[in-house]
């Protein structure tokens, strides 16, 4: 320091270095002694008019006292009141070094800011900021929880260090929640936005919402921080309190158009939302145009083109002169954008109208394409035609050609065209002209067209329309003329020839049809061969024929000519040939007949074998369906004597012709000739003879060999009969008479003995049938048994059969009998009986017994059915352990053959296998049965009334309704080829209430031979006695 100002001071000095020294050191004593120590400080912190002695002094202080904090910190008040900033900072700087004291150092970085701030405004850059910044930051950072926020927001203020602004401001609005205003929190939002804090920012701006001071520029900020982070619904709220709070009509529109924006992508809108803020906007203001395009080009932007077109449809009807050209593009836009094509038809229309702009136009036409209104489609290309591009709408006319609709300006393009000498449009004018049925017009039209143009489809269209117009001289003269310059043409040339024909100038037509081009004459070759034959040009008509025949092209309808001619006109060496290639071209039969017929003549039995073994499947079935051929094959086989096949054939000859009275006359001499060799002829005679008797009038057609065939049958009066009937209508017929006579002297009829057979006889039948059934949790019975019947004597059968049974009850125990029984049972059809006895192998063995009587009229049955020591199935206690003893009563009645009823009565009492009284039952049932089906698939309902008597011991009386309906169990016994299903279907209901059922399906069918397998499920629940599930299989083999 002293150095410093002795520096400041050599020029003026006059003493040396101790000289000084030496004073101020006595001077400093003097004051020391002079002054105590309180009263030296408060005199040197004073202000005054000595500081630099005060300074002075106090650096002698300092080096005396140099622990002295209080002496040093005046000293730095000193220094920096006389300017010397630098001295205060060194000094300020050595004290931060040597204290560790909180409250002095933060005193000390304090001065050390203030001095820097000093010492940055006597002279200012961006380096010495940056530096005063990090002071008042490390400062701030040091007083953390003693911090005057005030005084750091007032200093970072002054040195705009706006992210100290911005924190001093926040803590201190945090300790001072009292005194936040909107100056407060707008400060803050500035701040947060300066320094880009965007989400502190957002959340002081959406603070500032609350008060009523907020501008609207800030409320538009607002919205669009809003927009970016997408939270529309509060942005909805903020627009449209803008909106309703509009004061002039730009800010109206302005607020409506953010309003709209937001609300568009609000999330949280109704449907009812959007149209309804365009409804209060409407209300405030007319909407024109730029309001218009203002509301759809937002909906379009933000994609909702469904409000865009329902605003564009509400607009259209109710002010549709709100649209200009953008406004209603965008209208258009949208309504295509949803489909709204009637819409959208509508608004096009308008907009063709108003602006008449082509546009317009071909978007009218494309939606009328897509709606199908083809009708609008052509009126308005008609339209564009005569207004706007003639070229470009004909087009449309040309392309569709479409004379439903637009025949009157296709026939105005059509003529211009031509008039244009663009003659390819000639064929157009045609076909206009074919629509429009002018007939008279097209002639005219053509006439003129030909004689001014000379064009060959001119010349032809005249022609033609002279010949439809019936002109047909005039056709006629004009085809010679075309004919000479261009050649014939195929189908003017034929025209010719039908006008002609119908002139009857057969002649000139018969000439025209020689010149006719081959391909086309080939075509018409029937007509040329009409009018050839008509013509009577018969060599001329042959030599074409052989040539049609050469080229492969005769039709089926040449061979009846072409065969006559070469009768005619050759010796008709070719004509089996021609026969041959008539079959095979047309498949008629009556060529080959002729050809099998002349082939048999001539005894050529070889060749007619041969002829039938070259026929491919299609033609025998020709032949097999023909009944001149059949009968030619019948006298094949027997000129080959082959019987069999000849009676093949008759029997086809009678299934194609029954009634055809040659076939059934050449029959009968065919079995009367062949009898003797053939006996078996004789039962085909008796069948034949059976027939006629059936069919009189064949028979009398007939005539006489039916009589000789009956006489050789030995059926004298029958042949009697016959022609004593032939006599009548030809008394003086000789053979008639001849024949007469001769039955008389013949024998008489031998009376042969008749059998009625009352019982039809059955094949030897063995069967094997398994059984398992499961009757609840109380048993299981499986069953196994062998079978064989045999007749016994005429109507008697008799069967042994050998079972057995093994019972499992619930705790598994097993149970096994073993039965051998024998059964005799008779068939007739009134009386029936049925006996059998059996001895069973069991616990304790026993015998028994069963007798069935059965008695049958017309129409009611009645059975007694008789037990007696016969296995029960009544409960599963009673079927292991107890036997029966039991009669039965069953009558029944038929309504019809599809009705009966029937009734049943029986009475059974049961005793265990010990001999001890096991119980009784008693039962009473109605029946009625209804046959719906006989047929197979028959179909069979039965319902039912009993009631039911026990012992208590064995179950609880109750009585029972049941219903139940069968489906083809008419096959369960019977041989079938396929497999066959059956089953039934039962409910019941007892007097409890308890609703039972049962289901029974099963499957038959022969498997090789007349061996058949049926098999059979069958399940019960509810009904009789057992309350528990019954279910079981049962698979039966018979062979």
């Amino acid at each position: 320091m002293y150095s410093s100002v002795n520096d400041y001071e050599k020029h003026k000095s006059i003493l040396s270095l101790k000289e000084v020294l030496g004073i101020v050191i006595v001077f400093s004593f003097m004051l020391y002694l002079l002054f105590p120590k309180g009263s030296i400080q408060n005199f040197l912190g004073g202000e005054g008019e000595h500081s630099n002695l005060s300074i002075h002094y106090l650096e002698s202080l300092v080096l005396y006292q140099p622990d002295n904090v209080d002496l040093k910190m005046i000293l730095i008040e000193k220094y920096t009141q006389t300017g010397k900033e630098h001295k205060a900072l060194a000094l300020n700087h050595k004290l931060i070094e040597g204290t560790q004291e909180k409250k002095l150092l933060t005193q000390l970085y304090k001065i050390e800011y203030l001095l820097e701030k000093t010492l940055y405004f006597q002279n200012s850059n961006t380096q010495k900021l940056e530096k005063l910044k990090n002071k008042l930051l490390a400062y701030y950072n040091y007083t953390e929880g003693e911090r005057d926020h005030l005084f750091f927001f007032a200093e970072s203020s002054s040195i705009d260090y706006s992210y100290l602004m911005y924190d001093s401001l926040l803590h201190f609005m945090e300790e001072k929640p009292e005194l936040v205003d909107y100056e407060l929190e707008k400060m803050a939002f500035d701040l947060a936005n300066k320094l880009g804090y965007k989400e502190e920012a957002h959340v002081y701006l959406q603070k500032l919402i609350k008060y009523p001071e907020l501008d609207d520029e800030l409320s538009e900020y607002l919205v669009y921080s809003l927009f970016e982070r997408g939270e529309f619904s509060k942005a909805r709220k903020i627009t449209t309190e803008l909106f309703l709070r509009s004061e002039t009509e730009d800010e109206l529109t302005q607020y409506f158009h953010l309003a709209l924006y937001t609300l568009v992508q609000d999330k949280t809108k109704t449907s009812t939302d959007v149209s309804q803020l365009i409804q209060d906007y409407a209300n405030l203001k007319d909407l024109l145009s730029p309001d218009v395009i203002i509301i759809l080009s937002t909906l379009l932007e933000l994609g909702d083109s469904k409000e865009a077109a329902n605003f564009a449809v509400n607009m259209f009807y109710t002010n549709p002169d709100s649209f200009d050209e953008t406004g209603m593009d965008m209208a258009l836009k949208s309504l295509l954008y949803n489909s709204e094509l009637e819409h959208a038809q509508a608004l096009s229309f308008f907009a063709e109208a108003k602006f008449k702009k082509e546009k317009y136009l071909d978007q009218t036409i494309q939606l009328s394409l897509w709606l199908g209104d083809n009708e609008a489609v052509g009126a308005l290309n008609n339209q564009g035609y005569y207004e706007y591009n003639p070229k470009k709408y004909e087009q449309y006319f040309l392309k569709s050609e479409n004379f439903d609709f637009d025949y009157e300006i296709l026939g105005y393009i059509f003529k211009k065209k031509v008039a244009e000498k663009n003659y390819k449009f000639i064929d157009k004018m045609a076909n206009y002209y074919e629509y429009t049925g002018e007939i008279d017009e097209a002639e005219a039209y053509f006439t003129e067209l030909h004689h001014k143009t000379k064009q060959q489809k001119a010349t032809y269209y005249a022609i033609e329309f002279s010949h439809k117009n019936s002109h047909f001289e005039k056709g006629l003269a004009l085809y010679k003329q075309y004919k000479s310059k261009y050649g014939i043409d195929s189908k003017l040339h034929e025209l010719s020839i039908k006008r002609l024909l119908a002139l009857k100038r057969f002649s000139e037509a018969y000439a025209m049809t020689k010149t006719v081009e081959e391909k086309n004459f080939l075509k018409k070759k029937q007509r040329f061969t009409d009018l050839a034959w008509f013509e009577k040009d018969y060599a001329y008509l042959h030599q074409k024929l052989w040539d049609f025949e050469a080229k492969n092209v005769l039709a089926a309808t040449d061979y009846e000519h072409f065969l006559l001619l070469e009768k005619g006109l050759t010796q008709g060496t070719k004509l089996n040939y021609l026969y041959k290639q008539a079959w095979k071209e047309t498949h008629n039969a009556y060529y080959l007949t002729a050809v099998m017929y002349k082939l048999l003549q001539e005894k050529k039995f070889k060749e007619f074998k041969q002829t039938l073994n070259a026929l491919n499947k299609k033609e025998k079935s020709i032949v097999n369906n023909n009944i001149n051929l059949q009968v030619l094959l019948a006298e094949y086989h027997v000129q080959n004597a082959n019987i069999p096949l000849a009676l093949k054939s008759y029997k086809k000859i009678f299934k194609l012709a029954p009634n055809k009275i040659s076939s059934h006359e050449s029959y009968l001499w065919f079995l009367l000739d062949n009898q003797e060799n053939h006996p078996k002829l004789k039962t085909k005679i008796a069948i034949h003879l059976k027939y006629l008797e059936e069919h009189p009038i064949l028979r009398e057609q007939i005539g006489l060999a039916s009589v000789v065939a009956a006489m050789s049958n030995r059926q004298h009066k029958l042949a009697h009969k016959w022609v004593k009937k032939l006599l009548q209508k030809n008394p003086r017929n000789k053979e008639y008479l001849s024949i007469a006579k001769d039955i008389k002297t013949l024998e008489q009829e031998i009376l042969y003995a008749r059998y009625d057979k009352t019982l039809n006889p059955e094949y030897l039948n063995a069967q094997v049938n398994f059984k398992t059934k499961h009757l609840g949790s109380a048993l299981t019975v499986n069953e196994a048994d062998f079978s064989y019947q045999w007749k016994l004597y005429q109507n008697i059968k008799s069967k042994i059969m050998l079972k057995h049974y093994e019972y499992k009850n619930a705790k598994g125990r097993t149970n096994r009998q073993t039965a051998f029984e024998v059964n005799l049972k008779n068939s007739d059809k009134k009386f029936l009986w049925d006996f059998s006895l059996a001895q069973t192998t069991a616990r304790k063995d026993f015998t028994s017994a069963s007798l069935n009587l059965g008695y049958s009229t017309h129409n009611f049955n009645v059975n007694l059915n008789s037990k007696y020591k016969s296995k029960t199935r009544l409960t599963p206690q009673l079927e292991q352990n107890a036997l029966e003893d039991s009669l039965a009563l069953n009558l029944q009645t038929y309504i019809n053959k599809r009705t009966s009823f029937s009734f049943l009565a029986q009475q059974s009492e049961f005793e265990t296998l010990d001999g001890f009284n096991a119980g009784e039952a008693k039962k009473i049932q109605l029946n009625a049965n209804y046959i719906l089906r006989s047929g197979y698939p028959d179909i069979s309902f039965n319902t039912y009334v009993s009631h039911n008597q026990f012992s208590k011991n064995i179950s609880q009386d109750f009585s029972e309704f049941g219903i139940a309906s069968s489906i083809g169990t008419a096959r369960q016994h019977t041989l079938n080829s396929s497999w066959k299903p059956f089953g039934t279907v039962a409910l019941a209901i007892n007097d409890e209430q308890n609703l039972g059922g049962s289901l029974t399906f099963g499957v038959s069918k022969m498997l090789t031979g007349d061996d058949s397998i049926d098999v059979l499920f069958d399940y019960y629940n509810g009904i009789g006695v057992i309350s528990e599930p019954i279910y079981g299989v049962n698979v039966k083999y018979r062979f």
